[in-house]
């Protein structure tokens, strides 16, 4: 499709952002739709967000982006309306612009729970989640609404481990311990940006390994990688931009 005066712009922002695959797929969703827009993405650091909004406020042909680590927490502030999921889960990835108001959205959690729904995982596994970034929130909510009650989440700065613990009523484990604790986990969850064989001694057979990673050839084959959820969360975003709904 050609780019014209009438393309509508959407992005994702992130720091880095050289890697993302979203550029590729939302494209592939607009040529696939007939929609006359484009995807980019910007390079944006923490100490230039505010810039960079002031100036994303400015362009008219601005119809959405999204918004990756580690900047998901941080845009709510300049969010005008916040939809309740992305409240209860405190962070977003997808903006909408409309009628010049900027809309904020979390579509991480569908792309957990659709990840899981594919993958047969069964709802009564008990499900250890490392790391306590701005991704951990959303993995927790897509558990609990595929209907996963037993949650243990493990930080290395414990006090962000309890504060997400208090936020979705799950368990903390010891960052300093857990590793000894493994066995009683069906589910391990890698949300960190460290390759999983750095997070635990050694994979075993009847775990299920989920790592949210999508780019880094160090993820196991076995393991489930991001890359579904990468898809999915996408394909809502394009939903909520768009009114569209992409097929499998």
């Amino acid at each position: 499709m050609d780019i014209n005066t009438k393309t509508q712009i959407y992005a994702i922002i992130g720091d880095p952002v050289e890697h993302s695959k979203s550029p590729a797929m939302q494209n592939e969703f607009f040529c696939k739709t007939g929609i006359n827009a484009v995807y980019l993405a910007f390079h944006v650091v923490k100490d230039n967000l505010q810039d960079v909004i002031g100036g994303f406020k400015k362009l008219e042909e601005l119809r959405g982006f999204n918004v990756t680590v580690p900047h998901k927490v941080e845009i709510m502030k300049y969010i005008d309306e916040l939809d309740p999921v992305a409240m209860k889960i405190g962070a977003v990835n997808t903006v909408v612009v409309k009628d010049g108001k900027w809309f904020g959205y979390n579509t991480d959690w569908y792309g957990v729970f659709k990840t899981l729904q594919k993958n047969n995982v069964p709802c009564n596994v008990k499900t250890l989640i490392i790391g306590a970034g701005g991704a951990s929130n959303g993995v927790i909510y897509g558990l609990q609404q595929y209907g996963i009650s037993e949650i243990a989440i493990t930080n290395r700065t414990t006090e962000k481990a309890i504060a997400v613990a208090k936020q979705f009523d799950i368990n903390v484990v010891d960052f300093a311990s857990y590793k000894d604790e493994l066995d009683d986990y069906q589910l391990i969850i890698n949300t960190t940006t460290l390759p999983f064989g750095q997070m635990i001694p050694d994979f075993k057979k009847d775990v299920i390994y989920f790592d949210l990673k999508y780019y880094l050839e160090s993820t196991p084959d076995f393991c489930i990688d991001g890359k579904a959820m990468l898809y999915y969360q996408g394909v809502k975003a394009f939903e909520l931009w768009t009114g569209k709904i992409i097929e499998d």
